[in-house]
């Protein structure tokens, strides 16, 4: 009877441990295909706040494909270590790695079976206020390379490299369930949260399948 009293308290604890780690906000950082091949959604921003018996779904859309904005709210059914949310998503606790979360569509676009990794952002976080339109930066990308960005205008900047050498981008910056993003499209719109600002420095995280961390230096002409 003592033995079946602890498994049942160890349970508890594993299950209460597992919905509280879910709290907070996750934000999508790519799919993972069962022939173990990785793609990415084509939305630069897609956010999962989890709440008590619900989780709201922020989304930031892509104008090139015609994707709009959308706010979701899905309610939360739980069926033993597996959340419903709503009809969309489930979600199995055992699921949860660290700071990833991994999240199954209920209805599959592909022939391939996936699930959508989500990478969890910092509970403690204050909304950044930064300004470098007529400004440039410089910073070390995951290569090592040095990259110059040179914002012109509210909408494009100049990237310089001795690699890549000239490129003109499209960028803006936003704000979603209260974090900074800075929006910057290569192929595709790719976003990097605002972690901090400093008088000449902008510390930066991209949520990849790697989470790399960037700081870009002002350059002062």
């Amino acid at each position: 009877m003592k033995y079946l009293s602890v498994l049942i308290l160890l349970y508890c604890l594993f299950s209460c441990n597992s919905e509280e780690s879910i709290e907070g906000s996750w934000i999508y950082s790519y799919d993972l295909f069962s022939d173990g091949s990785i793609h990415y959604s084509p939305n630069p921003i897609s956010i999962l706040a989890f709440y008590q018996d619900s989780v709201v779904e922020l989304i930031v859309g892509n104008k090139k494909y015609e994707f709009e904005d959308q706010n979701n709210t899905h309610r939360i059914e739980k069926k033993g270590s597996v959340l419903n949310l709503g009809d969309t998503y489930k979600l199995n606790l055992d699921s949860i790695k660290g700071d990833s979360l991994l999240l199954t569509p209920s209805r599959h676009t592909s022939s391939l079976k996936y699930k959508m990794i989500y990478k969890k952002l910092p509970k403690k976080y204050k909304k950044m206020d930064w300004l470098p339109v007529g400004k440039s930066y410089k910073f070390k990308n995951w290569k090592s390379e040095t990259i110059v960005m040179d914002f012109n205008t509210d909408t494009t900047l100049v990237e310089h490299s001795k690699i890549s050498k000239t490129n003109i981008r499209d960028w803006e910056l936003t704000s979603l369930d209260g974090y900074s993003f800075l929006i910057i499209t290569y192929l595709e719109p790719t976003a990097t949260l605002i972690d901090s600002i400093t008088a000449d420095k902008v510390f930066v995280t991209y949520y990849g399948p790697k989470v790399h961390k960037f700081v870009f230096e002002e350059i002062n002409n």
